[in-house]
C-alpha cells in the first residue's frame, strides 16, 4: 500500500510539471525573449523544490496514519488468534488462564471469593460420531451462546477444549451458593436443542474448585478437572466440588484406562452368561452374555467398575465387538452340541449402537459365526434417543435382518414413553432397581404393574431382571411377567457351566 500511494503521488506531481512546462514554454514562445525564459525556468525549479517539500511532509503523515492502522488491525488479528476460539468466539484456556492470574492478584487484596467451575458435556463424542463434526460444531455454539446468557458482569467464560467450558465465578460465598449456580448452567444447558430438524438432548457434568491463599490460576483450573472427573464416575447431570481426596482417585482413574487397553491387548476379558426362566415351565429360554474382567492382578473386576471409563474414553467399541463375537460363537456351538436354541443377548451402548457401520458389524458376525439372526438378540437403552431418527432407522434394519431387539433397564430414561411406540422391537426388561423393592414400595410395584400392562398391550415380551425372591416372583407371576431372570434362579455362569444346566434345562 505504502509503494502504491507514493506511485499515485508522483504520477500526480509529474503531471502537473508537464502541463506547466508547456504552457511556460508556449507562452514565452509567443511572446519572445530570452530573459524571460530564464525568469520562469527560476520560477518552475522553485515551485518544484516546494512541491517536494510539501509532498513528502503528506506522503509521511499519510503513510503514518495507514502504518498505525494496518498494525492495529494485525494486531487485533494476532490477539483474536491468540486468544479466543475460533468456533464459538469465546475465550480460550489461554486468555482464561491470563484473566485468572489477574483475578487472582486483585482478590488477594480485597479478599473476595472465587471458585473456578468446569462444565464438560456427557457423550459428547458420541454426537460429533452420529451426526457429525459440523452437527457438533453447531451444538457447540449454541452451548457457549447459553453460558454467555448466564453469567454476570464480573463472571468469565472461556471454551478450554473440545466440548469443555470454564467459568470463574466472583462473590459466591458458600458450596450450596456454587452448587446450585452450577445446577441452573446445566439446566440451561440441557434445555432441547434443535438443528437440522434433530430434537437432541444433552446432558453435562461440572466440577468446582474454590480459591484459597496458596492456589494459582493453574492449580485452580486442575482441580477443577480433577472434580469433574470425580462427578462424571457418578452419573450425569451432576456437581462435584473438589477435595484434596480426589487425587488418589484421579490418579486410579488414568491407571485404570491403561489398565483396560492393556487387557484388550492381552485379552483378559471372559463372558458369563445367566439364563432367563419362563416361570410357566421352569424352563431356559434364553440367555444374557455379561463381560466381566480377568485381571492377572485383581482377578475378577466387575463391569461397573471398568465400563462407564471405556464408554467415555470409546474403548467400548473394541470390547462390544469381542462380546458379540464371541457370544455369537458360543451360542453356535451349544447348538452344534445339540442343546436347545436359544437367543443369545448382549449389551450395546448407545455410542456403539449409533455407529454408522454396526448393521454392517453384526451382519458380518452372523455369516462369520454362523449363527441364525433370530438367536441373536440385541439389548439397548433408551439413552439411545439422543438421535431418535437414526435410532430408529438402524433398530428397522436389524429387524430386517432379523436379530431380536430389547430395550434395556425400561423406565429409567426419560424417552420412554415419547418413543417407545416408534421402535421396532421385541422385548422390554423392567429395570431391576424397580423389581427390588416391589414388595416394599408401592410406587415401584405400581410402575411395574404398568410396564408388564404396557408391554403386553404392545404386543411386547416383557423380561424382569433382578429377580432375587420368591415375593418378588409371585407378584411378577400375578401380574403375567411369566419370563425372569436373577440370581433367584441362578447367577451368572461360565460357559460350561451354562451348558450343565442346558443339559438340565429345568429349574422346577
Amino acid at each position: 500500500m505504502k509503494k502504491e500511494l507514493e506511485r499515485s503521488i508522483n504520477t500526480q506531481r509529474f503531471l502537473i510539471i508537464l502541463l506547466y512546462i508547456f504552457l511556460v514554454n508556449v507562452w514565452t514562445i509567443m511572446s519572445g525573449g530570452f530573459w524571460l525564459l530564464f525568469s520562469f525556468s527560476i520560477v518552475t525549479i522553485l515551485i518544484l523544490v516546494s512541491f517536494y517539500i510539501r509532498d513528502t511532509k503528506n506522503i509521511k503523515k499519510m503513510l503514518d496514519l495507514i502504518m498505525k492502522s494496518e498494525r492495529k488491525k494485525t494486531e487485533d488479528n494476532i490477539k483474536q488468534l491468540i486468544y479466543y476460539d475460533d468456533l464459538t468466539g469465546l475465550p480460550n484456556r489461554r486468555l482464561f488462564q491470563k484473566q485468572l492470574d489477574e483475578v487472582i492478584y486483585h482478590i488477594k487484596k480485597n479478599k473476595t471469593n472465587l471458585a473456578v467451575m468446569t462444565i464438560d458435556i456427557d457423550r459428547f463424542k458420541l454426537i460429533n460420531d452420529s451426526l457429525g463434526h459440523d452437527f457438533g460444531n453447531i451444538l457447540l455454539m449454541q452451548i457457549a451462546e447459553r453460558l454467555n446468557r448466564c453469567i454476570t458482569e464480573n463472571d468469565f467464560v472461556a471454551r478450554i477444549e473440545g466440548d469443555k467450558f470454564s467459568i470463574y465465578l466472583i462473590g459466591l460465598n458458600k458450596s450450596e451458593e456454587l452448587e446450585s449456580k452450577a445446577f441452573h448452567l446445566i439446566q440451561v444447558m440441557e434445555e432441547v436443542y434443535t438443528i437440522q430438524n434433530h430434537n437432541i438432548h444433552i446432558s453435562a457434568c461440572a466440577g468446582i474448585s474454590i480459591y484459597n491463599h496458596n492456589a494459582n490460576a493453574d492449580l485452580l483450573i486442575k482441580q477443577a478437572d480433577i472434580a469433574l472427573y470425580n462427578v462424571k464416575e457418578k452419573g450425569k447431570s451432576n456437581v462435584q466440588i473438589y477435595t484434596s481426596s480426589m487425587n488418589n482417585t484421579s490418579l486410579e482413574r488414568f491407571n485404570l484406562e491403561n489398565d483396560i487397553r492393556r487387557a484388550i491387548e492381552n485379552g483378559e476379558f471372559v463372558l458369563y452368561y445367566q439364563p432367563q426362566i419362563n416361570t410357566d415351565n421352569n424352563e431356559i429360554v434364553g440367555v444374557e452374555a455379561l463381560i466381566r474382567w480377568n485381571d492377572p492382578i485383581k482377578g475378577l473386576v466387575s463391569p461397573s467398575h471398568f465400563i462407564p471409563i471405556a464408554e467415555e474414553s470409546g474403548m467400548i467399541i473394541d470390547i462390544e465387538n469381542w462380546v458379540i463375537k464371541s457370544a455369537c460363537e458360543q451360542n453356535k456351538a451349544w447348538q452344534n452340541e445339540g442343546l436347545p436354541k436359544i437367543p443369545i443377548s448382549v449389551n450395546l451402548s448407545t455410542r456403539h449402537f449409533l455407529q454408522p457401520n454396526i448393521v454392517e458389524m453384526v451382519t458380518q458376525v452372523l455369516e462369520e459365526t454362523g449363527l441364525a439372526p433370530q438367536f441373536l438378540n440385541i439389548e439397548i437403552t433408551e439413552s439411545m434417543s439422543v438421535d431418535i431418527d437414526r435410532a430408529i432407522t438402524t433398530l428397522q434394519k436389524l429387524k430386517k435382518l432379523g436379530v431380536q431387539i430389547s430395550i434395556d433397564d425400561f423406565g429409567t430414561g426419560y424417552s420412554s414413553l415419547n418413543y417407545l411406540k416408534n421402535f421396532p422391537i421385541h422385548k422390554l426388561k423392567i429395570d431391576r432397581s424397580f423389581v427390588r423393592d416391589i414388595k416394599k414400595n408401592p410406587n415401584d410395584a405400581a410402575i411395574v404393574s404398568t410396564i408388564i400392562s404396557m408391554a403386553h398391550h404392545l404386543n411386547l415380551e416383557v423380561i424382569a431382571e433382578g429377580v432375587e425372591s420368591a415375593e418378588q416372583l409371585s407378584y411378577l407371576n400375578n401380574n403375567r411377567c411369566k419370563i425372569v431372570q436373577g440370581y433367584f434362579f441362578s447367577p451368572p455362569v461360565t460357559a460350561q457351566q451354562l451348558q450343565l444346566k442346558l443339559l438340565k434345562n429345568n429349574f422346577g
